[in-house]
């Protein structure tokens, strides 16, 4: 991890980005196991965190038809599942971008991309908290049971 450490100081330095600390609580950039290409590997993690952000905005706001997307959908109001698309799309905006920069990998746009994903992270996850908390909050209470599962197959 000290390669990781200070290969990044020397990027941070370099192009203004956060604190190691801060991007490792984020996006647990310290797994990264090479210091070689450090940019791309920690534009790396930033996309799995967004992925996985994005595989539970999808199944919320279009759920499919398996039982944890069908029970969680009855918690959400249509407002919160508008709400929950733009967190979506704002999401979208940075994997699309990570996607496009991996097609050349340049170390000062993926500096920007670090750096401005590190800018909308704190409100991002402020928002998905809310929404993994009412997500929790689901699963600890009871539904009239005429609803709990109009469809077991």
């Amino acid at each position: 991890m000290e390669d990781i450490r200070k290969e990044y100081e020397a990027l941070k330095k370099k192009y203004k980005l956060p604190e190691f600390e801060q991007l490792d609580k984020n996006f647990e950039i310290s797994c990264i196991e090479h210091a070689k290409l450090l940019h791309v590997n920690i534009r790396k993690r930033i996309v799995e965190k967004i992925e996985t952000f994005c595989d539970v905005l999808e199944n919320l706001i279009h759920p499919n038809t398996d039982i944890t997307s069908m029970y969680e959908d009855k918690f959400f109001s249509d407002k919160e599942k508008e709400k929950m698309f733009d967190l979506y799309k704002k999401l979208m905006v940075f994997a699309r971008k990570a996607l496009q920069l991996s097609i050349e990998a340049d170390e000062k746009e993926d500096a920007e991309f670090i750096r401005d994903i590190s800018t909308e992270w704190r409100g991002i996850k402020e928002e998905f908290h809310k929404i993994t908390n009412k997500l929790k909050e689901s699963w600890e209470k009871e539904i009239e049971s005429e609803s709990k599962m109009e469809y077991l197959g």
